[in-house]
């Protein structure tokens, strides 16, 4: 017998062993490659495992995979569809004695009433529950016979267990609005309102009517704005204003100023007006509910330690990038000068 040596490109070597008498060709591969093998086909197992499970999980949760960006396409996600979500709230009166058709039924319920998940107001649906509105006697959900799911409310097809009335009830999960019976819940979800913490991150920024040049800050006016990083909209902004021409024209004659709006709020120096500008519209939101998690601005420590001592010392500084390279920028030509041998090229 003879062994013989295989080349293979991005693998082990791989060695053959021919007997001459057998003719028969037996491989052998390195403990490294047979490793790897062994790796790999564990992985496809255990993703076929977690295929599985995701495919029982979705058949019990449809809802599971909806937030995943990796969701499987042949999963299918009953999720409620809220794109025209004032066409699809024009329902009937919940309270209306109205007798539905087969048809109506079938179109707005494809499932069991018990089965699926939705968000119930318990205190609508124990009044609703509680008399029947033809002869007043109590009625059981578990005497549901059919829903009709619209969003994320429903009506319940209710029959009276009075064996002379039998009358179907409508029972709502929860409450409605409008003329056209808009169910609250669905127009919370479509609002985006949120019932946690309240905190945004704002980058800020002034600007004055007189540029500074590093010496000389005498700007007689100046202006912040505050502007929510995630949504790109300005959620404050306020003015500082040294003079008024009112105010100014009646110094100078020596006379009373008429009755006006004054616009002077500053007494102070251009460079103190970021910092107090910055201030007022941070605590401008605390009263109006809404915390200031960080602030974006440039590298001005008196700012962010002026809010620290007279709002929030847990608010958090963030330096604004076109600062920050201006900064460096600067920076690095100040550091050409003490050593000139450095090159800007």
């Amino acid at each position: 017998m003879f062994v013989k040596f295989y080349d293979i490109s991005d693998s082990e070597p791989v060695y053959s062993v021919v007997c001459f008498e057998c003719k028969q060709t037996m491989v052998f591969t390195s403990s490294k490659r047979k490793k790897r093998e062994k790796n790999v086909v564990s992985a496809t197992k255990a993703r076929w495992v977690i295929k599985k499970q995701s495919a029982q999980i979705s058949e019990e949760h449809n809802y599971a995979n909806a937030g995943t960006c990796n969701a499987t396409s042949s999963l299918s996600l009953n999720l409620p569809d809220l794109n025209n979500i004032v066409a699809d709230e024009e329902v009937d009166d919940v309270n209306a004695d109205t007798d539905d058709s087969d048809d109506c039924e079938s179109k707005h319920s494809s499932m069991p009433w018990d089965s699926g998940r939705r968000v119930v107001e318990l205190g609508v649906l124990a009044n609703a529950l509680a008399s029947c509105k033809n002869c007043t006697n109590p009625l059981q959900l578990s005497h549901a016979t059919s829903i009709r799911t619209y969003g994320l409310a429903a009506i319940l097809k209710v029959p009276c267990s009075n064996t002379n009335c039998r009358f179907v009830n409508n029972v709502p999960t929860g409450k409605q609005h409008g003329k056209t019976h808009i169910w609250d819940v669905n127009t919370k979800l479509a609002n985006g309102r949120e019932t946690g913490s309240k905190d945004i991150c704002v980058s800020v920024d002034a600007g004055w009517q007189k540029r500074g040049s590093g010496k000389a800050y005498d700007s007689m006016s100046g202006h912040a704005t505050m502007i929510g990083t995630r949504t790109g909209k300005v959620v404050g902004y306020s003015v500082r204003t040294k003079s008024c021409r009112v105010c100014s024209h009646a110094s100078k004659t020596g006379t009373n100023p008429q009755p006006h709006d004054c616009k002077q709020n500053w007494n102070g120096s251009a460079k103190a007006m970021e910092q107090d500008m910055v201030v007022e519209m941070v605590k401008e939101k605390k009263q109006a509910g809404i915390r200031t998690a960080a602030i974006v601005g440039d590298d001005d420590a008196t700012t962010i330690s002026k809010i620290h001592q007279t709002v929030d010392p847990n608010i958090k500084k963030r330096s604004d990038k076109n600062h920050l390279k201006k900064n460096l920028s600067n920076s690095l030509y100040v550091l050409k000068q003490t050593y000139p041998s450095l090159s800007v090229r």
